[in-house]
This record gives structure tokens, C-alpha cells and sequence, in this order.
């Protein structure tokens, strides 16, 4: 097998797949089904993606106001959402997770070189 990537910027690492191909592979209603063994527990999920809301959104972020498009997955009681910054391509700025009464939310704080 070989190692392909698409470079999508020669200052960043190659990524498998084009957003074009994951937009493709994972339509609207997408639903995947995984199986996670834990010290000996075997716990199994369904997750169903939806398409990104059709227009960009201001998150207020501690670096600042950023434009993102916010995706979102339901799995079985559980939902994450993913704010992607049109600034600052590559992971998320934004990731909430977990069930409504307990979320965990994530964010990037700072952007820095080396």
C-alpha cells in the first residue's frame, strides 16, 4: 500500500482525504456504527452526521470572533459539535461532546510556529 496525501498547503502535513471526498463518503444522514472495547467492555455507538449549517457563523472564541461553519453529529445519547475557523484551517476551534446534561467543550486558545 502506499502513503498518499493531498497537500493542501506546503506548510502543513498532507491530509488522506480532500473535503471534496469526505463530503462525498459522508452525506447528509451518514450513520456509522463502532465497537470500542475498554478493559474488557465492549461498547457499541451509532453516530449519524448531518450537513453543516448552510451558512458561516461568528463563534466568539478566546482568540476573538472568528467565521466557522459548525458541523454536527447525534449518536445515541450523545451529540458533538465542531466549529471549523475559515481562517485557520486543519482541526477544530470549537468541539463540544457528550450527553446534554454533562458536555465537555474544548477550544484552541492560541496559534503559535514552532
Amino acid at each position: 500500500m502506499t502513503t498518499m496525501g493531498h497537500l493542501l498547503d506546503p506548510e502543513h502535513a498532507p491530509t488522506p482525504f480532500t473535503a471534496e471526498q469526505i463530503r462525498e463518503a459522508t452525506p447528509d444522514g451518514w450513520t456509522v456504527q463502532t465497537r470500542t472495547h475498554r478493559d474488557g467492555v465492549i461498547e457499541r455507538d451509532v453516530t449519524v452526521f448531518r450537513d453543516p449549517d448552510d451558512h458561516e457563523v461568528t463563534l466568539d472564541t478566546p482568540m476573538g470572533p472568528l467565521e466557522c461553519l459548525r458541523y454536527g453529529v447525534v449518536g445515541e445519547g450523545s451529540a458533538a459539535t465542531f466549529w471549523f475557523a475559515l481562517a485557520h484551517p486543519g482541526m477544530p476551534v470549537r468541539y463540544e461532546a457528550g450527553p446534554a446534561d454533562a458536555r465537555e467543550v474544548t477550544e484552541v486558545v492560541e496559534y503559535r510556529r514552532g
